[in-house]
């Protein structure tokens, strides 16, 4: 996947976000990451795909990047911008960016480790089960900002009150 494609792909995230929503497009681009993660981790698994292994792995990882670059990706930063109440904005974003960047780099760092001791599928399977825990985190207390405006999340979030997760019926996450 070339850069640009992931620039699409956040351009396609922005356009989907005031129409389908940032909750589904969280939780759907982060269960497609998990998808991508599983398939990296059964590519390097199961001696059964040695003979196209490559191509499992590509296909993982090109699964995990795009839904990465639609979901959680561009969301992340939408989301801290809307959640936090006004007077604590700046601190607040400050301190979960330099957390998520902090993340990253502790992934960067500590990945041939986690290779060496877990071997190649052990390692993804562990990002995987990272990322359901993310999920079941997301799908718990993200609550849908889509429509509401700073004042109305703040209120909802002062008062504790996390709006419980519903299933459309067309199967989206609300």
């Amino acid at each position: 996947m070339r850069p640009h494609d992931r620039r699409e792909l956040a351009v396609l995230a922005i356009f989907l976000l005031d129409r389908v929503g940032r909750r589904p497009l969280l939780l759907t681009g982060v269960a497609s990451q998990i998808v991508g993660l599983a398939i990296l981790g059964a590519a390097f698994q199961f001696p059964q795909l040695a003979s196209f292994k490559s191509d499992v792995a590509i296909g993982g990882l090109l699964i995990y990047v795009a839904c990465l670059a639609f979901g959680l990706g561009p969301i992340f930063w939408l989301l801290i911008s809307e959640i936090y109440p006004l007077k604590n904005r700046g601190v607040a974003m400050s301190a979960v960016t330099v957390t998520n960047w902090a993340m990253n780099l502790l992934v960067a760092v500590t990945f041939l480790t986690l290779v060496s001791v877990l071997g190649h599928a052990g390692a993804f399977w562990l990002y995987g089960l990272v990322a359901i825990g993310a999920w079941i985190f997301f799908y718990k207390l993200v609550p849908e900002t889509k429509g509401k405006s700073l004042e109305q999340i703040e209120g909802t979030l002062a008062r504790g009150k996390i709006p419980a997760p519903t299933m459309k019926a067309r199967g989206r996450f609300a």
